[in-house]
């Protein structure tokens, strides 16, 4: 992709500046998990290697899904080269096999009539260095553009949630989404960001002028001295204890 854009390479651009590698961004990150579900915020600029005064927000996803929702409307997977819009609700749910998971835009600064696509570029992934075929290898995407200031500030759900056996399943977990309460407050750069799932309440609080991350809302808050917790089980510290003097 950098060779073939070169056009938009920026002036001075160093000649070992990998113009052709991904760039990755480091913007201010703040997430609260539980199990198979996590609320994060993400707010970040553009910097110099941009080239585009906006940046997108993007999730990759495998092409495999047997069915896809935009809110409480079934729809077909796009065709390469088209797109389909999300709705009011800013949610995206999708099956495969036993296994559903969600995507639920909480708050952005894409602006109020700005939505998110899923978009099917035709992308196929072939390996050249590694000797292995993938099965399945074509890709979407979601994405949504932010404002051409070059910020990016967004808030997701993201939920997932195996023993989906039945199409009664699948409508629970979807509504389970949809209809969670979300709270979302603003002030002077401070945001406050939650949703009431099943489990509670998961979300966290930020100043994004300071870059500060002041709460985390989880139903089974970790304790304070954790070091490496998985599933409410300390991991870390046992394995840590050997090596003390």
């Amino acid at each position: 992709m950098g060779e073939k854009m070169k056009h938009l390479m920026p002036a001075n651009y160093p000649a070992n500046g990998g113009w052709g590698k991904t760039r990755h961004l480091m913007p201010f990150m703040q997430s609260a998990q539980n199990k198979g579900e996590f609320v994060m915020l993400v707010s970040g600029e553009k910097d110099h290697n941009c080239i585009y005064n906006y940046l997108n927000s993007t999730i990759i996803l495998p092409n495999t899904f047997d069915e896809i929702w935009m809110g409480n409307t079934k729809i077909e997977v796009p065709k390469p080269g088209e797109k389909a819009s999300f709705d009011e609700t800013n949610t995206f749910t999708a099956r495969f096999e036993d296994v559903a998971v969600a995507f639920r835009i909480l708050w952005d600064n894409a602006g109020k009539d700005v939505k998110a696509y899923l978009y099917n570029d035709g992308f196929q992934y072939n390996p050249s260095r590694e000797a292995f075929h993938l099965v399945h290898n074509e890709a979407l995407r979601l994405t949504l553009r932010h404002p051409d200031n070059g910020t990016a500030r967004i808030a997701m759900w993201w939920k997932v949630q195996e023993g989906i056996k039945s199409d009664a399943d699948f409508q629970k977990f979807r509504q389970n989404v949809l209809k969670a309460q979300v709270k979302v407050e603003e002030e002077n750069g401070i945001v406050d960001i939650s949703v009431l799932t099943p489990s509670g309440k998961l979300g966290v609080k930020s100043d994004l002028l300071n870059n500060k991350r002041l709460e985390y809302y989880n139903p089974n808050p970790l304790p304070a001295n954790f070091l490496f917790n998985v599933d409410g089980v300390e991991i870390g510290q046992p394995i840590l204890e050997k090596y003390k003097q």
